[in-house]
């Protein structure tokens, strides 16, 4: 049961440089029809741990005199030397046959709209399609 091939379809925000990702269900397939399988967020391409609400913040506070709920005082830090960087997914890594790690699930992209090989060839110089696109890939999802 684990491992088996499902049919995704990806969409990329490039508003926002967000992902969201729906399973195609077909119909009498024994799945539960809740064809949302990540919700609109921002990607990060590697994933070392969960972690705990609050533990990364935009901001760190440096230091705080008095209590913070009556009229305390406290410094930002305004250089955000505790700061952590994570690299998220964009249009740059999404092309045909790439494999994308989606919270520890591998996704392999096989299929493209008009509008997304366009946006390709104007952004990137990416127009032949058709060698991909032959190899009759399936999207997997492992």
């Amino acid at each position: 049961m684990f491992g088996d091939p499902r049919e995704l379809i990806l969409h990329y925000f490039l508003a926002d440089d967000t992902i969201e990702i729906r399973e195609v269900i077909r119909a009498n397939s024994g799945r539960d029809a809740a064809p949302k399988f990540l919700g609109r967020s921002k990607l990060p391409k590697t994933v070392e741990k969960l972690n705990k609400p609050g533990e990364i913040t935009q901001r760190t506070v440096l230091n705080v005199f008095g209590s913070m709920a009556n009229d305390g005082r406290y410094i930002l830090d305004a250089l955000k030397t505790g700061a952590v960087h994570k690299d998220f997914y964009t249009d740059a890594d999404l092309q045909i046959g790439a494999k994308i790690n989606v919270w520890g699930r591998e996704v392999t992209l096989c299929d493209m709209d008009e509008f997304t090989a366009h946006h390709y060839k104007t952004k990137f110089n990416l127009g032949n399609f058709s060698l991909y696109l032959s190899l009759s890939l399936s999207l997997s999802l492992s």
